[in-house]
């Protein structure tokens, strides 16, 4: 039934007052019990919640990206201009900075991919969240992700190879379609068609990718993997799914929260700082926790539909 006059405002504050106070991490640990009795007290508390999450998530999408879809900002450098892009309310919304002492909020962005078409006619699409920047000249093409995923159509050109920079490493090509994902810890590399160059800085090698070549790069424990798929499935994050190798918790939650639109409340322990590898449906918030839950020992509770405590 839902809640009218004097009630409705009452449950209103309750949930403005819980929300404050779960986004303040020297405050939800102590209060964290209180908090799971009052949303269990009465459905319509879980609503409120939900409500005043969103909301906020929906208010700071407003200030940080004043325009729906892709957000430019030119700033002129010496030989060519960066544009500075940020996909479903860019990385700073995707992941709210509220690691202080204890506890971890991964707020989602709105799970949607993005189409960018590159200044040489070149095919982008990046996943939610994803944090970019383009450098475009007369003799080079080149994005620099710096987290989140992308997979690229590339126009071929021999002169002027199309790149992609990280803080682990370069993917290079001439001409052909693959992706590409940024992690904390780690760079994934996947090829579904021509020939890809991926210069490491984990190993100071470079290593060329055939169709259906991945390539992971720069993980946790400074290790290099390689393995070979059907072409067809090479690109399969943009179907939701993506393999995580020896990849902290965090970047399989990080992911989750992205894609698929759930937020996580992380309390530190040995489960959340565990290293893990397998597939993952990234847009299935219940099916990837549940697999956690097994590979990873994790405890998981849920608060409300959009959000949970791992630990």
């Amino acid at each position: 039934m839902t809640q009218q006059g004097p009630q409705k405002s009452n449950t209103e504050n309750a949930a403005r007052h819980w929300w404050h106070i779960m986004s303040d991490d020297q405050l939800a640990a102590d209060h964290f019990d209180a908090f799971a009795q009052w949303l269990d007290q009465d459905p319509a508390h879980k609503e409120a919640f939900d409500e005043i999450s969103s909301h906020h998530h929906q208010s700071k999408k407003a200030i940080q990206t004043p325009q729906a879809g892709v957000r430019a900002a030119i700033q002129p450098k010496a030989r060519f201009d960066w544009a500075k892009f940020c996909v479903g309310g860019g990385a700073a919304v995707a992941v709210v900075a509220l690691v202080f002492l204890t506890i971890a909020t991964l707020m989602p962005s709105a799970p949607n991919w993005q189409v960018v078409t590159l200044p040489d006619g070149s095919l982008a699409q990046f996943a939610p969240g994803s944090a970019f920047e383009l450098a475009y000249s007369g003799d080079q093409r080149a994005v620099h992700l710096t987290n989140g995923s992308v997979i690229i159509d590339a126009v071929k050109d021999q002169e002027h190879p199309l790149r992609v920079f990280s803080d682990l490493g370069v993917v290079s090509v001439v001409g052909t379609r693959f992706a590409v994902s940024v992690m904390e810890t780690s760079m994934e590399t996947s090829v579904q068609e021509g020939v890809v160059h991926v210069e490491t800085d984990v190993s100071d090698s470079t290593y060329v990718l055939k169709p259906g070549d991945r390539l992971w790069t720069g993980n946790a424990v400074g290790q290099i993997r390689r393995e070979t798929v059907p072409p067809k499935h090479a690109l399969e994050v943009r179907d939701g799914w993506q393999t995580f190798w020896h990849a902290p918790v965090w970047d399989v939650l990080d992911a989750l929260s992205r894609h698929s639109g759930h937020q996580f409340i992380i309390l530190p322990t040995d489960r959340t700082n565990a290293l893990i590898s397998g597939r993952f449906h990234l847009t299935s918030a219940d099916q990837t926790m549940s697999a956690l839950k097994m590979v990873a020992g994790l405890n998981v509770r849920p608060l409300t539909d959009t959000v949970s405590v791992i630990y």
